[in-house]
């Protein structure tokens, strides 16, 4: 958790630096165009679209025009092409542009560089339109979402990700009376392997693992690294006779031989699966049920799946506790 943490706090950070820029990029603008205000610039000079006013602002290049309200800036005034999904949205930009005093749209262009454009009403008859470049700003606030929501090792999302995203599922599903399934594995004597193979040898068998998962799951599927050689799959609008099927299949995938040099293994998996509404009615109790189930698959064999069963588990609640740890860090039973 401390790890998530410092990383939230990074990406807070440069958001917080980026508005700051932004906010002190507005002020400057305001202040020049309150100068050219002062000297009685005629405004017949701002009808050009494409010549209207530029100024080098310290670290800021930006580019400012001032147009009528009932004009747009056409696309093909500006220096750069917008990736086809962008050119109607900023179409759409223009509709809504003057149902608001102050209002900021981001697009990305063809060259993969990412534009801002912040637009704000001048005197009620015209629209001041600054347009930045703030490639360098996105780019580090999507490192440090990386650093947030994924895991370093595989590129999977990780366990924020996995509640982010199990929040919506279950909430799409409950409106829509779908079916979710939450699958738990883990791999079946992974720390021996591990301890074998040594540490660069046990990352890059996980690495595989989570290439395999990802390769089998359907693309409207979900899969993360939860810790170490666990994994969660979330399958959403789905049954338990697909899920069997499922299951059986990533046994089968992951049981495969591994060729980790000079080594080649294989390794079983042992799947524990709870369903939602079926079993679960919210994200705890899915994600508990699924991996009390696990563990009720590695006590008969492992290398199998089971399904959370009510009747089966109901006497094993001492185990609630350190599971809602494992999940959620301190336990509360608020």
């Amino acid at each position: 958790m401390g790890l998530e943490i410092f990383i939230a706090v990074l990406l807070f950070s440069s958001i917080l630096f980026n508005i700051l820029q932004m906010m002190n990029a507005k002020n400057k603008i305001d202040q020049l165009q309150q100068e050219k205000s002062q000297l009685e610039i005629d405004n017949a000079t701002y009808q050009r679209t494409n010549e209207i006013l530029e100024e080098q602002l310290e670290q800021f290049s930006v580019k400012i025009f001032r147009i009528p309200i009932n004009e747009r800036l056409p696309l093909s005034s500006l220096p750069f092409r917008l990736i086809a999904e962008d050119v109607q949205n900023y179409e759409a930009m223009w509709d809504n542009i003057a149902l608001k005093s102050f209002d900021r749209f981001t697009f990305q262009t063809n060259e993969g560089r990412w534009i801002e454009f912040q637009t704000s009403l001048f005197k009620g008859d015209y629209i001041d339109v600054l347009v930045q470049d703030i490639t360098e700003q996105k780019q580090k606030e999507l490192h440090y979402r990386q650093l947030a929501y994924y895991d370093e090792l595989t590129e999977l999302p990780n366990r924020s990700m996995l509640y982010r995203h199990l929040t919506k599922v279950l909430s799409r599903a409950k409106r829509k009376n779908r079916t979710v399934a939450a699958m738990f594995l883990d791999l079946d004597g992974f720390k021996e392997v591990n301890d074998t193979l040594g540490h660069d040898g046990g990352d890059e068998l996980l690495k595989e693992v989570a290439r395999r998962l990802d390769a089998t799951i359907r693309e409207e599927d979900f899969v993360c690294r939860l810790a170490g050689d666990e994994f969660i799959i979330v399958i959403e609008e789905t049954c338990p006779e697909e899920i069997n099927q499922l299951a059986a299949r990533i046994i089968e995938v992951l049981y495969s031989p591994y060729q980790i040099l000079p080594s080649s293994l294989s390794l079983s998996t042992s799947i524990g699966i709870a369903l939602f509404p079926n079993n679960a009615t919210n994200m705890e109790e899915i994600l508990v049920h699924a991996d009390k189930a696990m563990y009720i698959a590695k006590n008969n064999g492992k290398n199998r799946f089971e399904f959370y069963q009510n009747s089966v588990l109901e006497d094993e609640n001492d185990g609630g506790k350190s599971i809602m740890e494992k999940f959620f860090g301190i336990f509360s039973t608020k």
